[in-house]
C-alpha cells in the first residue's frame, strides 16, 4: 500500500497527510513514523503526538462524546530568563514546569511540550469553563516554583473548546487556543483567557489604534516627524515610478521662544495647534506634518511646476499672517505670529529625499536671515 512506501524512506522535512476533512491519517518525520516520540528535555509527549491525540479526540466526539477543551501555556518573559541566568537554567525551568504540567493532569488527559516555552494540555469531556479553572490552579502551582533563585514563574494561557470536527479541525482548535494565548500575553499575562469570537479583531484594532496613536503629534494632532518620513518616502517612490515630481513645503513659527518666553508653554501649545489647522486649511489635498519643535512640513502631491510649490508656500504665509495670532514677544511688529515658509520641487530620478529635505532647510535659514515672515524658494542644486 501507498503508506508502507512513505513508512520505508526516511523525510527531512516530515510529511502530515490529511484525509478531506483535515483529519490526520499520518504524520512522518526525520526517521519515518515519529508521532509518539517525546520531547527528551521534559519527558512529555511532542507537538506531533499531542495533534494525535487532539485528532482522535474530535473524533471521538463525532461519535457522541462530549465536547473538551485545550490549554495552551506559554513561559513570560522566557527569553528575559535564558538571558540573565543562562541556558542550563532555561532547559532547568523548562523541565520542572513541564514536571509540574504532568502531576496535575487527570488521567485522561494529555500535556505535551509544543516547542520552545510552550506547553499544551487536553482535557476530554471538560467545558471550556471548567479547564479554565483548572489552568488558574496550575498557573498559581507554577507560580510557586523557584528555579535558579529567580523570583516567581508566571505562565499565560489560552483555554478554547475542542468540539465537533464538523466545527474545526485540530489546527484550527489549537489556532483559537493561541488566540486566546496571545490575548492574554496583551491584556492578561500570568492570567487565563477562554477563546471567544472576535478576539483577534480587538487585538488587530488595537493594535491599529496604537500605531496611529505612534505616528500622531499630541500637541497638534497633526502627524508626527515618523509619519512624514514614511510618508515621503513612499510619495517619492510612488512619483518616481510615475516620472513626475511633487512639492515639499517646511514651515517654521517666527520668534518661537520669546512666545513661549511671554505667553507660557501653555499657550505655546495652543499656538502649534492653531498653526497646525491654519496651514492644514490652507492645503487642501496635501498633508501637513509636525516636523518638530516649531516646524512643519507639508507633502504636495499634485505639485508639477514650481510655481505650483510657490503659490502654495505664499498661501501659508499670508493665511498665517491673517490669523492675526497675539504676540507680545517679537523684537520689531508686527505683534502677531509668523511663519516663514520654503518650498521645493522634487524630481525623484535626480535626488532623495534627504536631500531634498536638507534643500528646504537650507532655503529656510535663509528665509530667517532675510528677516522672517516670508516664502523663500529654494534653489536647485
Amino acid at each position: 500500500m501507498w503508506w508502507q512506501w512513505l513508512r520505508g524512506r526516511r523525510w527531512p522535512g516530515g510529511v502530515v497527510v490529511f484525509d478531506q476533512r483535515g483529519h490526520v491519517l499520518l504524520r512522518l518525520g526525520r526517521e519515518g513514523i515519529d508521532g509518539r516520540g517525546q520531547d527528551t528535555l521534559t519527558g512529555l509527549p511532542g507537538r506531533w503526538a499531542f495533534e494525535e491525540a487532539l485528532d482522535r479526540e474530535l473524533h471521538r466526539i463525532d461519535r457522541g462524546g462530549p465536547p473538551g477543551c485545550v490549554a495552551v501555556l506559554d513561559l513570560d518573559e522566557f527569553k528575559l530568563f535564558n538571558d540573565r541566568y543562562g541556558h542550563g537554567a532555561g532547559d532547568r525551568l523548562l523541565s520542572t514546569v513541564g514536571a509540574r504540567i504532568a502531576t496535575s493532569l487527570r488521567t485522561a488527559d494529555q500535556a505535551a511540550r509544543l516547542g520552545g516555552d510552550e506547553f499544551a494540555v487536553l482535557m476530554p469531556a471538560t467545558t471550556a469553563e471548567e479547564g479554565a479553572a483548572a489552568m488558574r490552579r496550575l498557573v498559581a502551582e507554577i507560580g510557586a516554583l523557584r528555579v535558579h533563585g529567580a523570583r516567581p514563574v508566571t505562565v499565560s494561557v489560552g483555554v478554547a473548546e475542542v468540539g465537533s470536527s464538523r466545527r474545526g479541525t485540530t489546527a484550527t482548535v489549537l489556532g483559537f487556543a493561541d488566540n486566546a494565548l496571545y490575548y492574554a500575553k496583551v491584556h492578561r499575562r500570568g492570567g487565563v483567557v477562554i477563546a471567544r469570537p472576535g478576539m483577534m479583531r480587538e487585538l488587530r484594532a488595537e493594535r491599529d489604534q496604537l500605531s496611529a496613536a505612534a505616528r500622531q503629534d499630541a500637541r497638534t494632532g497633526l502627524r508626527n516627524h515618523a509619519s512624514f518620513e514614511e510618508d515621503v518616502a513612499r510619495l517619492h517612490d510612488q512619483s518616481r515610478r510615475a516620472g513626475h515630481p511633487y512639492g515639499l513645503l517646511m514651515a517654521d513659527i517666527d520668534h518661537f521662544h520669546e512666545y513661549n518666553r511671554v505667553h507660557g508653554q501653555l499657550a505655546g501649545h495652543r499656538a502649534l495647534r492653531k498653526v497646525g489647522q491654519t496651514l492644514t486649511a490652507a492645503l487642501p489635498g496635501a498633508t501637513v506634518y509636525r516636523y518638530g519643535g516649531e516646524e512643519f512640513t507639508a507633502l504636495l502631491p499634485g505639485a508639477r511646476s514650481p510655481g505650483d510649490v510657490d503659490a502654495a508656500g505664499a498661501r501659508l504665509v499670508e493665511r498665517i499672517r491673517d490669523r492675526a495670532l497675539p504676540h507680545r514677544g517679537r523684537p520689531a511688529p508686527p505683534e502677531v505670529i509668523t511663519v516663514t515658509v520654503a518650498g521645493v520641487l522634487v524630481a525623484p530620478s535626480q535626488e532623495s529625499t534627504d536631500d531634498a529635505v536638507d534643500r528646504a532647510d537650507r532655503a529656510l535659514i535663509a528665509g530667517k536671515a532675510q528677516g522672517r515672515d516670508r516664502y523663500v524658494a529654494a534653489p536647485p542644486d
